[in-house]
């Protein structure tokens, strides 16, 4: 019967050297043929390609003079980059790049960390782009010659408080046509839109019947009667 070894946790020196021991079948996977690239790069006594940077006379940990030389292209190589884009709470590429080069020197480097942050779930919901829709053609109302205020959309706003606790409210009349403005502060009757802004023929809306109290059509209407009509909240280019 085979007994088995108790579980504990593995010790900094244990972790370096597995570490080392991935990155040695990593280079010899990716660096076999060329173990010597070039004269900027040695084996050290791990058995491990360095590269010697300008840096070489600085008084600093070795890994930081001496980076370890990694490739661009290994899936291993993209687990190390997006396991410390994750414990930099998701940095950008500038930062990623300068943190990974104080212990490996991956060639083409920002090619690569860009690849790896392009299939980041978390960043792409921010990098993403939204989706551009068509926008409808204007209905005939927003756009045949009229006279200002002839088409209009009504809203309401408040209700508000006056110095003597009066409520009140802001009927707001916007022409639908030439975007002007006309506001009036309902406290009884309201006044007469047509004496002072012309005759308006057609009213657009969305609330429903109170406008009618509200507005005082008997008022309003006189010889010419307003063709009321609610909004299709499907719909948002009707209302302006």
């Amino acid at each position: 019967m085979v007994k088995e070894k108790p579980f504990c946790n593995l010790s900094v020196e244990e972790c370096d050297k597995a570490e080392k021991i991935i990155l040695i079948k990593v280079q010899r996977e990716c660096f076999e043929k060329n173990r010597n690239l070039s004269n900027q790069t040695y084996l050290d006594p791990d058995d491990l390609l360095r590269v010697k940077t300008r840096i070489i006379q600085r008084k600093d940990q070795e890994s930081f003079r001496y980076p370890i030389l990694l490739p661009s292209k290994h899936h291993i190589v993209d687990k190390l980059i997006f396991e410390k884009h994750v414990e930099l709470c998701h940095a950008g590429i500038q930062v990623l790049m300068s943190t990974l080069r104080e212990e490996y020197w991956i060639i083409k480097s920002r090619k690569t960390i860009r690849q790896v942050i392009r299939n980041c779930l978390r960043c792409k919901r921010f990098s993403i782009h939204p989706l551009q829709s068509i926008s409808a053609p204007l209905p005939e109302d927003r756009i045949r010659e009229a006279q200002v205020f002839e088409v209009i959309g009504v809203d309401l706003c408040g209700p508000l408080f006056l110095k003597d606790n009066k409520k009140c409210w802001i009927v707001l009349f916007t022409c639908a046509i030439f975007r002007a403005v006309h506001l009036e502060l309902k406290l009884g009757k309201m006044k007469d839109l047509k004496q002072k802004r012309g005759a308006e023929k057609e009213s657009t809306h969305e609330m429903g019947d109170d406008i009618h109290t509200i507005m005082n059509c008997q008022t309003l209407t006189g010889e010419n009667p307003i063709e009321m009509s609610g909004i299709d909240f499907r719909e948002g280019r009707v209302g302006g």
